[in-house]
């Protein structure tokens, strides 16, 4: 049994329902292609609305169309024939003879107006890295955290690293001439005061220093809160989830790198005192808000920063670093790397393990209820009920809070309540209509007895927005499954592995449009051979069905519509409220209203949020 849920070897319920596919997944869709609304397509007869590869609806200009007509017609002046199959008051859908060319409709696709998030004047990265004064200094720190816990370690290992902190060096010294230890001559170089303090000792120290002296000692975030409780908090609640989830943290890289992970906001904060004022709460520093406001600045993030700054110049945690990033992704499913990774197992498990610490400290320190609902439904995978979590929370905030008593620092987290947010996915996608039902349905058939799934969007980040709360509602039970989610534009593996995968009950393929044709057997194979769920999304204006058909064809029989703006207005609505409540929220004013976009066509949320978000 794997630790959180997949068992591989399982057979598969095979049926000769009708409505499962032949290697027994149920199907989802009856459609044989997609079909896409399109304007300014000029027919002899009106103009078209909708098309697929070989159908067209059509507003007719005049005439009467009954079911079986068979019309000759051009479409853009190129010459047609089909077949009346539909007939409604004001449309009229044809069955084609031929398919329509690509050429024909790609550009006539209606869309949403999108923008990108990195639209600042100033675009820094390596400038930020290269300035900053503490590189090297980092660089013997973070060696020394990983020296610490490595059994493999020596103190020639340690003797290098310290001296490149003077301090450290300079308490080594003080130390070894102490009343206490000192034995003869005083001593005044590294290696005898090394010798006479013994290796355990100096271990000691050098621990005392980087997670005290270095670590707690937060001046370049000052007005983040409860940092000292954040810090230890962090470290605690990680050590125990690796411990809970079977995860061996070898040399303590994975601890290390998440406790660190605060540096590209300290290079950024340095930078821009607007940008330090928002670096505030654990909510702040992983929030998707944060993340828009940083690439609208400075066309970058702290992930990307980090990145620089750890995995390209110091070249540590080169073995976790894309599955620190994936943690971002779980967290924000609508936010986008703007790198390429490396896909793996011990990457993906990592992932996993600290989105769970983010969303325990977001909820012990923040108060996040939704967090701390996310958190406690996901410990369910286990073994964790309501009671052993809060137990476990609980235990870690007391050892936490007598180490900052030692310390000499007062905090006093008030007790956990057991958390229950209302998640109504009606207010996300538009309640009571036929298209809210449909989607809804889907989602439904497939958290009971489906086990593939293709979202088709139109909006992207609100489409991946709007899966993160069905992933945690309550109505589903994917809220208790581990799942893991694959950024197919970023990926730059050779191969793609069905092992990689087995921790995982759920596995989603962000985007599935841009993963590399190289690795289309490979999908393949994961599709049809995981015994889990699959998710899959990709963009309606991709149009799969005439670019890449081989992909489609895996995917068309579990095909589910994301309700549109064009045919619902309501949800779109409901996405300008979720996102102009979700940026004040943030900013902590009101810089957006509904007013702001009265006049604007269908907008994506990307380009609502960097609207509002450049006004800062």
């Amino acid at each position: 049994m794997e630790i959180f849920g997949l068992v591989l070897g399982k057979k598969r319920k095979q049926c000769e329902d009708e409505n499962r596919c032949s290697c027994g997944f149920v199907k989802l869709e009856r459609r044989e292609h997609n079909r896409y609304l399109v304007e300014g397509l000029k027919t002899s007869l009106g103009e078209a609305v909708e098309v697929s590869l070989d159908t067209i609806a059509i507003e007719p200009a005049e005439g009467k169309f009954e079911i079986g007509n068979f019309l000759e017609f051009t479409i853009e002046d190129e010459q047609f024939e089909g077949e009346v199959i539909r007939v409604q008051s004001n449309l009229v859908v044809f069955k084609l003879t031929s398919t329509i060319p690509y050429d024909l409709i790609k550009n006539r696709i209606k869309k949403v107006e999108d923008s990108p998030f990195d639209l600042g004047d100033v675009c820094i990265k390596r400038e930020l890295v290269n300035s900053d004064e503490d590189l090297e200094k980092n660089r013997a720190v973070v060696n020394l955290m990983l020296e610490l816990d490595d059994p493999n370690t020596n103190i020639e290992k340690f003797i290098h690293n310290i001296e490149a902190l003077p301090k450290l060096t300079q308490m080594i010294l003080e130390k070894a001439n102490s009343i206490e230890v000192a034995r003869g001559a005083k001593v005044t170089n590294l290696s005898a005061a090394v010798a006479r303090l013994g290796f355990e000792e100096v271990k000691r120290i050098v621990y005392e220093y980087i997670n005290f002296d270095v670590n707690l000692a937060n001046k370049s975030l000052p007005n983040f809160k409860d940092f000292e409780a954040y810090y230890l908090l962090l470290n605690a609640v990680f050590r125990k989830l690796a411990k809970v989830a079977n995860f061996k943290d070898i040399r303590s890289e994975g601890q290390s790198l998440l406790s660190m992970s605060t540096m590209g906001a300290v290079l950024l904060a340095r930078e821009d005192e607007k940008l330090s004022s928002y670096y505030d709460s654990i909510s702040n520093l992983f929030g998707f808000e944060m993340r828009v406001l940083e690439r609208n600045r400075y066309c970058t993030d702290i992930i990307d920063i980090n990145r620089l700054y750890f995995f390209e110049t110091l070249r540590v945690f080169t073995s976790l670093f894309d599955g620190f990033a994936m943690a971002n992704l779980l967290l924000y499913p609508s936010y986008s790397l703007q790198f390429d990774i490396t896909t793996g197992d011990r990457k993906f498990r990592y992932a996993y393990i600290s989105y769970l610490a983010i969303l325990a400290l977001k909820f012990i320190l923040d108060r996040d209820k939704y967090s701390g609902y996310i958190f406690y439904n996901r410990m369910r995978k286990f073994g964790y009920g309501i009671g052993d979590t809060k137990e476990l929370l609980e235990a870690l905030i007391a050892e936490v809070k007598q180490k900052l008593n030692k310390l000499g620092i007062s905090y006093q987290p008030s007790s956990l309540d057991i958390p229950s947010p209302n998640i109504s996915l009606k207010s996300y996608l538009g309640g009571n209509n036929i298209y809210y039902e449909y989607f809804m349905e889907k989602i439904k058939q497939f958290d009971e007895e489906a086990t593939r799934l293709a979202i088709r969007y139109e909006d992207e980040q609100y489409a991946h927005f709007v899966l993160e709360k069905v992933l945690n509602a309550y109505e589903f039970g994917f809220k208790h499954l581990p799942f893991i989610i694959v950024p197919c534009e970023n990926i730059a593996d050779e191969h793609l592995t069905l092992e990689q995968f087995r921790a995982f009950d759920i596995v989603i393929f962000k985007n599935i449009h841009k993963l590399p044709r190289e690795l289309y057997d490979d999908f393949r194979k994961i599709w049809r051979d995981f015994e889990g769920k699959i998710i899959a999304t990709y963009d309606n204006n991709a149009m799969i069905d005439f670019e890449t058909p081989e992909l489609f064809k895996m995917l068309i029989k579990f095909n589910v519509d994301f309700p549109s703006y064009f045919k619902n207005p309501i949800i779109y609505n409901n996405m300008l409220n979720h996102s102009i409540k979700g940026i004040n929220s943030f900013l902590g004013f009101p810089r957006c209203d509904l007013e702001n976009f009265k006049e604007d066509s269908f907008l994506s949320q990307r380009k609502v949020y960097t609207t509002c978000i450049k006004k800062v």
